[in-house]
């Protein structure tokens, strides 16, 4: 479940690209297919459904969930975005770089 920011854009209908929370709880609705042209280091591409808890009601919200890994740090990272369109090494990079 998230909160008021991430909730935020989704109302206001602007971009983003952030880190999930290890406790959060999502399903996850479609595993789209990473492309061959896409840059190696996108490990899942995934479309969620999370819900939103805002004051007595929750809503659900569909995001995608972009697992990648960064081969000079070693290290897994796990992005929520809405921008559905934009290939998944190009979202990655908006937040490693």
């Amino acid at each position: 479940m998230i909160t008021k920011p991430s909730n935020y854009f989704a109302i206001t209908r602007q971009d983003f690209v952030t880190r999930i929370k290890d406790n959060a709880v999502y399903e996850v609705e479609h595993h789209q297919i990473i492309e061959q042209h896409i840059h190696r280091g996108v490990i899942k591409d995934q479309i969620i459904t999370l819900e939103v808890k805002e004051a007595d009601k929750v809503s659900k919200l569909r995001l995608r969930k972009i697992t990648f890994y960064d081969s000079v740090i070693k290290h897994n990272f796990e992005f929520l975005t809405n921008l559905f369109e934009m290939r998944a090494d190009l979202v990655a990079a908006i937040f490693v770089n």
